[in-house]
């Protein structure tokens, strides 16, 4: 492994699985560094120049957040977030640092998510109050420490640093693993919509535990839900989320607009291999 280089890990929905392709290509092509790319689903997309993971290797299931919070619909939500801590622990050739990236999510510029040894985190400007009821559920520590938001859709992990919040959550609750701990602590009103945030909690337990260790650094990137939404010259990377996508984003024109008129396909590098 060459100095620096993470792997990519994109975790994989239903709703998100023609796109994921794009996703893992974008951060081939962008992402310094990038090693492996990990594809977490259920079923495999057959994305050229990823690795599949699936997603029943896990210690938890869709069902069993069914069951913990008593919802529906949103049990993948919740499931996606519980992939981006545990996927080091159940992977043991992830690299100590990897980079999450949310499968609507699309680089078009290159982008380092490590500066002199730190990890490079960027910010958003969401702010949820059910997220952080949640944090301060999981431990007292765990309080917003930045104005503004860790919500980016893209975001670098450690593996160390994620024992450490697990082991100092697991420790204040006594009871269970991480994964139950942190649905439990979903504040019960939220539960069946948008109640815990990994990156938020993730974000500012760096912020308070690791500070000299990071960098915070201003990626410009946006929301889109239109082909004319999708400016290079302007953006460092876009996110599409299906709900809000307009008939013209199609798998076609969103190649052409990011990679150039003379890729219409993807190439393909071997079912599961890794490019050099």
């Amino acid at each position: 492994m060459t100095q620096g280089a993470v792997d990519i890990l994109i975790p994989v929905g239903p709703n998100d699985r023609e796109l994921a392709e794009i996703c893992a290509r974008a951060a081939r092509q962008f992402v310094t560094g990038a090693r492996n790319i990990y594809i977490v689903s259920a079923v495999d997309p057959g994305v050229p120049g990823t690795r599949f993971f699936d997603e029943a290797k896990l210690p938890f299931s869709i069902a069993d957040i069914r069951q913990t919070l008593g919802i529906g619909d949103r049990a993948g939500w919740y499931f996606q977030q519980l992939v981006k801590f545990y996927f080091p622990f159940v992977n043991p050739d992830c690299s100590e640092r990897y980079l999450v990236i949310d499968a609507d999510t699309v680089f078009l510029r290159p982008c380092n998510f490590i500066e002199d040894g730190r990890v490079l985190f960027n910010f958003g400007f969401e702010f949820h109050p059910p997220y952080f009821e949640h944090m301060a559920n999981l431990h007292p520590s765990l309080q917003k420490g930045f104005i503004h938001s860790g919500i980016t859709h893209c975001m670098m992990f450690t593996r160390s640093w994620l024992l450490e919040l697990m082991g100092m959550v697991q420790n204040a609750h006594k009871r269970g693993p991480f994964w139950k701990i942190f649905l439990d602590c979903v504040p019960p009103g939220s539960r069946g919509e948008s109640g815990a945030s990994e990156y938020e909690t993730y974000f500012n337990f760096c912020l308070r535990w690791h500070p000299n260790e990071i960098v915070i650094k201003r990626l410009r990137w946006g929301n889109v839900v239109d082909l004319e939404g999708i400016q290079p010259d302007r953006a460092d990377y876009i996110s599409l989320h299906w709900h809000k996508r307009s008939p013209d984003l199609t798998r076609e024109t969103l190649i052409e607009k990011v990679f150039g008129p003379r890729t219409d396909a993807l190439p393909d590098a071997g079912h599961g291999a890794v490019p050099g």
